[in-house]
């Protein structure tokens, strides 16, 4: 099995819980600034004053800016993954799989709307390790989603023999959300729903059955 790219941000603070929530934070309070300001142009005083921290805090848990947007980059990577493998727990049947994948995609590409459009802006400024190190995500995020869409088309579907370019669609495109949300109009659950039901028709399941989830509520 190839090597899978990694890159350590390191911390000063030996508590795990401490350091995923203060980093939480910081990720939270980054993407607004860098958003608001550019990240050339945000500092690290830009994101202490918007997450509620000093800088000397700060800096127990990242060592600089391209620390910080690293982690927002890998955050909404990563994210996917779990919003899947959260959604499929305990589902064993291809079919149910593949319509709880397709939603369970949507919904968290709506919630991470914002660092998806980070990433689309900025991700280019991160060195080569750390590029490398979020390409990694992305496709083991990818290859999670194609896996589950050929066990559910199996040889001789109709898109059973495109599974490779289905993932890409139902990977790609949610980031409607957030490239083009002036186009959405109307409550998020409908758009959420009329887009997992786009996908599920593109892929030939588009009779969800009565059991399939619903969005439910508005995604954070």
């Amino acid at each position: 099995m190839a090597k899978t790219a990694s890159r350590r941000v390191n911390a000063n603070v030996k508590d795990e819980v401490l350091v995923a929530e203060r980093r939480e934070a910081i990720v939270k309070a980054a993407v607004e600034v860098f958003l608001e300001k550019g990240f050339h142009a945000a500092t690290t005083r830009d994101v202490c004053v918007r997450a509620g921290i000093t800088q000397g805090t700060l800096y127990n848990y990242v060592r600089s800016k391209e620390d910080i947007l690293y982690l927002v980059c890998d955050q909404a990577a990563s994210r996917y993954q779990e919003a899947i493998t959260a959604a499929l727990d305990a589902i064993a049947d291809p079919r149910e799989r593949l319509v709880r994948m397709v939603r369970a995609t949507v919904q968290a590409q709506y919630r991470f709307r914002n660092h998806i459009l980070l990433v689309n802006r900025e991700a280019h400024l991160l060195d080569a390790p750390a590029r490398a190190a979020i390409r990694a995500r992305a496709d083991s995020f990818f290859n999670l989603v194609r896996s589950i869409v050929e066990a559910a088309l199996p040889q001789g579907h109709p898109r059973g023999a495109s599974a490779a370019l289905c993932a890409e669609m139902v990977s790609f495109l949610p980031v409607l959300f957030a490239f083009r949300p002036w186009r959405l109009k109307g409550a998020v659950e409908k758009n959420i729903d009329g887009m997992v039901d786009l996908l599920l028709c593109a892929l030939g399941v588009s009779d969800a059955g009565p059991d399939a989830p619903r969005s439910g509520s508005r995604p954070g």
